[in-house]
């Protein structure tokens, strides 16, 4: 059969020949390199929103961000050509006809790949409102906003010069990928020995199809709070590309919707997340330890669960009498749900948890980020392997200066054989590493061994067991709290000691053992600490895993205004506490409980009953506690869409 094809023509122009799977991967090629060059247009249009640090050579930090950068281009690239690819290397001959080439290389190949073009370059000056990189509830968010699209005109005419440059770009692309043509015989039968070599082919092609998806071998797909890993924070759109950000969030369930309850002026005269605590002294340098438990319930506490009969957590409790505990509701039900609620007052109102939502990549504070205004240093640890949780990438989004994981502590001995390495000796890890940190310093521990499977070690299987419990989480518990107690009063030798404010959290409730209301399912504790300090006294009469951050700024006379959703628990004001599960919203206040699904109140109890009777229709709901239910939903939701979770970014909008 003689196969002329085309571009097969004795011309001296001839174009850039190569074997059909050279010729695939030099296409491939050829597209990174244009994301590559997006990415710097993207940079030079937009240089004014990223930092490039001053102790950092300003090349070696370049070339870093690139070369992370080439991570998320290769995902994006390998889903746009997943179509190309696999019908460039099916083993039959039909591939090289010309209309097939031209059809296919057409439709799945330089039609899809412009189209990712066009997303980066729009987003070169769409990031300049958002401050962060396209997601695809652009699309929700275009539909719900009238007018949006009229926009498209006055953006072509404002922006002209970008939209030349893709123009430009996109026939250089054209031209280029055009010249790349596989070579093959003037004539070419099908055969057996043919179809089963490039069978072979087919697995191993595949094979890195899915690798180059997922971004590596990594526990996890890549996901948009990765990005943070490359870059200093705030920096995370400069690593990142459209497509990789618009496709990754296409089926997450998770997007938030807009709602306008109220009007801007009205809505803020009833809830808004800025800030500020009126003080007469100066700041207050100690070091902050935020010590993150793992599955601690209230239930398991004598001293929050007086009807216990015994007590799982007998250090805590006695930390409880010493320091000043407060009952408290937690904003979730999953750790990832937790770290960015304690730390940067951020809770999850959604599906999802905050860092997998098509908002990781927005621009958030903290304390580490907050502190560091007033010269601290920050570090989180966790002893999980690196990578668990994505906590390795928040702690880059939140600002802290280092990260601590099972990588870092590196002996394997003390590994626990599922997610990481053993309360016990981590924590005393961790207090080594504070020493070493220039005070003061903000460090965050997060406990890792009453996770399940609730692993302890062998040597305090007999002295913690209790006969009584049908599950391991018991001992567990027993046993982080015991390494708790060894940590801190190995803590108690280091000269920074009396200088430190403690907090002690859970991150979310363990598996109740027996039957839990919704409410129930939330209750933990918060217990604040200063072993020199005698701390003010509570304001309120519960407070949520948000509180936290607010409640230490205010501790530390800290007088600045800053972003947060929860309150100081040591400031006079209406105590409250949200969650979100069931496609509904939970809204405690400090007589009823609330559940709301965005719409309509479908149950109002009674706090103190813990949900056991629905009382709609037989009490009022009251106004006010309506009002601000839906105005701090109204606030979230929009905070979120609009990349607003920053005293900066909320103040300018």
């Amino acid at each position: 059969m003689q196969m002329n094809g085309n571009n097969m023509s004795t011309s001296n122009k001839k174009p850039f020949y190569l074997s059909h799977y050279g010729a695939l991967a030099l296409r491939i090629a050829l597209v990174l390199a244009f994301y590559t060059i997006s990415r710097t247009i993207f940079f030079t249009f937009n240089t004014g929103y990223f930092i490039v640090p001053e102790d950092d050579a300003n090349i070696s930090y370049l070339f870093k961000v690139f070369l992370g950068g080439m991570r998320f281009d290769l995902s994006a690239i390998f889903y746009i050509n997943m179509l190309y690819i696999l019908c460039c290397i099916l083993p039959f001959t039909f591939r090289n006809a010309d209309l097939y080439k031209k059809t296919t290389g057409f439709l799945f190949y330089y039609l899809t790949n412009i189209v990712a073009f066009a997303f980066d370059y729009i987003d070169v000056v769409y990031f300049r409102f958002t401050e962060k990189r396209m997601t695809f509830d652009i699309f929700h968010f275009a539909q719900v906003e009238g007018g949006f699209l009229r926009l498209i005109p006055a953006f072509l005419r404002d922006y002209w010069c970008l939209f030349l440059l893709f123009v430009v770009m996109t026939a250089l692309f054209i031209w280029m990928a055009s010249r790349i043509q596989a070579r093959f015989k003037s004539y070419l039968v099908f055969s057996w020995r043919w179809f089963f070599k490039n069978l072979f082919y087919v697995p191993l092609t595949v094979g890195v199809l899915l690798l180059g998806i997922r971004g590596g071998v990594q526990g996890y797909p890549i996901t948009l709070a990765m990005a943070a890993q490359y870059a200093k924070t705030g920096n995370d759109a400069f690593v990142l590309n459209t497509p990789f950000s618009v496709i990754t969030t296409i089926f997450k369930a998770n997007v938030v919707r807009p709602v306008r309850y109220f009007d801007d002026q009205t809505l803020k005269t009833i809830y808004t997340p800025v800030r500020q605590y009126d003080t007469d002294t100066a700041f207050r340098n100690k070091n902050v330890v935020i010590v993150i438990l793992e599955g601690f319930s209230a239930e398991h506490s004598q001293f929050f669960n007086p009807k216990a009969q015994t007590s799982y957590m007998p250090y805590i409790d006695k930390l409880a009498r010493e320091g000043s505990a407060l009952p408290s509701y937690a904003n979730g039900l999953r750790s990832m749900e937790a770290i960015p609620a304690i730390i940067s007052g951020i809770p999850t109102l959604m599906r999802n948890e905050y860092l997998t939502s098509n908002y990781a990549g927005n621009n958030i504070s903290g304390l580490p980020a907050v502190l560091k205004t007033k010269g601290y240093t920050s570090a989180f640890f966790h002893g999980g392997n690196n990578g668990t949780l994505k906590l390795d990438s928040y702690a880059s989004l939140a600002g802290f200066d280092y990260y601590y994981g099972a990588n870092e502590y590196g002996d394997k001995k003390d590994h626990d054989g599922s997610w990481g390495i053993y309360d016990e000796p981590f924590l005393q890890y961790a207090l080594q590493q504070m020493d070493t940190l220039h005070p003061p310093f903000f460090a965050a521990l997060f406990t890792l061994s009453s996770h399940h499977p609730y692993n302890i070690p062998a040597e305090y299987k007999k002295t913690l067991h209790d006969p009584k419990q049908e599950t391991g989480i018991l001992e567990s518990i027993l046993y982080a709290d015991h390494s708790l107690k060894k940590f801190m009063e190995e803590a108690e030798k280091y000269s920074w000691f009396n200088n430190t404010l403690f907090v002690f959290v859970p991150d979310h409730t363990s598996s109740p053992t027996q039957p839990f209301s919704r409410l129930q399912r939330y209750e933990i504790f918060s217990i604040y600490y200063a072993p020199t300090d005698s701390l003010p006294t509570f304001q309120i009469p519960f407070s949520q895993q948000i509180d936290i951050m607010p409640s230490v700024l205010h501790l530390l006379n800290y007088s600045k205004p800053f972003f947060s959703f929860g309150n100081s628990v040591f400031h006079k004001h209406k105590p409250f506490a949200i969650n979100y599960n069931r496609e509904t919203y939970q809204f405690i206040t400090e007589q009823k409980v609330f559940i709301f699904d965005g719409d309509t109140v479908t149950a109002s109890h009674n706090r103190k009953t813990r949900l056991i009777k629905n009382l709609l229709g037989k009490e009022k709901i009251p106004q006010e506690d309506y009002d601000f239910m839906r105005a701090m939903i109204q606030t979230y939701n929009t905070a979120l869409i609009e990349n607003r979770l920053t005293l900066k970014r909320y103040d300018a909008q």
